[in-house]
């Protein structure tokens, strides 16, 4: 099939698969599973970290989704105003939060 051809999300998958390279150090994982469904992205997110950490391979997750966030990290980093505030994930709250980070 052609590019054109696949949908959003098996380009997602595609895209997840391709930066598991052999060579990968550090993946930076933007919205990586905003356009699949949950079961999906439980899933994808439970191998996807396996793998990461089999390999010793660095995530850095970034995300509007306080559950994924909450379910994924120990830490966050959340950005308001240029400032950066670290916080813990049961403390979430997106009240005037535009972005969160996870560092996993």
């Amino acid at each position: 099939r052609f590019p054109i051809e696949i949908s959003g999300g098996e380009m997602q998958r595609f895209c997840i698969v391709r930066a598991l390279h052999p060579e990968t150090k550090y993946i930076i994982a933007d919205e990586m599973t905003t356009m699949l469904d949950s079961y999906t992205q439980a899933y994808i997110w439970r191998v996807f970290l396996e793998i990461c950490a089999e390999r010793q391979i660095g995530v850095v997750i970034i995300s509007h989704e306080a559950e994924i966030l909450s379910r994924l990290c120990d830490d966050v980093i959340a950005m308001k105003n240029l400032y950066a505030y670290k916080i813990k994930p049961n403390k979430l709250n997106f009240e005037n939060i535009k972005t969160m980070i996870l560092i996993h």
